[in-house]
């Protein structure tokens, strides 16, 4: 099972090995220079680093639906150790298409109890809340502009490991 309902009524999500994912995909597709905000917010809860975790985990992103430059614009991503920083939520955003150049803000270190994480894109600005604290505001994504995008949430492990994301809410919202 990759992921199922929990005794507790939360979505949960687990994966096993390098490169694999378990992940739900939004199917309507937007553009970040729309001028109605496009929304995804989740009610979340990752589980206390392990021996056997991967070093890093996505647990949500905005992805485009094209074969270039198939990349995510944006994945929130848990890593065991980055910059000085342990056990922390990290928002990974691509700042250009071509060349892979990247933007990495620290969200903070991972909560113990469930967060809700908010991201949304309207006028090509985007803006990422953690417990509704404005952490990116207003981060200009106009060089997206152009590509169907769309929302992705689950687990997807950039290392070897199991890792475990649940999901006591998960929506997306168009304005």
């Amino acid at each position: 099972e990759c992921f199922y309902l929990n005794d507790l009524g939360q979505l949960t999500f687990v994966m096993s090995g390098k490169s694999k994912r378990s992940e739900l995909r939004q199917m309507v597709e937007w553009q970040t220079g729309s001028e109605s905000a496009k929304t995804m917010e989740g009610q979340i809860h990752l589980n206390s680093p392990t021996e056997t975790m991967p070093d890093e985990y996505t647990f949500m992103q905005i992805h485009d639906s094209l074969n270039v430059p198939n990349a995510p614009l944006l994945r929130l991503a848990w890593r065991r150790e980055y910059r000085q920083a342990t056990d922390h939520i990290w928002a990974i955003i691509r700042g250009s298409i071509v060349p892979r150049e990247y933007t990495i803000v620290d969200l903070g270190p991972r909560p113990n109890q469930s967060f809700q994480a908010r991201i949304s894109v309207a006028d090509n600005r985007m803006n990422i809340e953690i417990d509704e604290e404005a952490i990116v505001d207003q981060f200009d994504v106009s060089y997206w502009d152009g590509l169907s995008s769309y929302y992705k949430s689950g687990v997807y492990l950039q290392g070897d490991g199991q890792a475990t994301v649940q999901f006591d809410s998960l929506t997306y919202a168009y304005e």
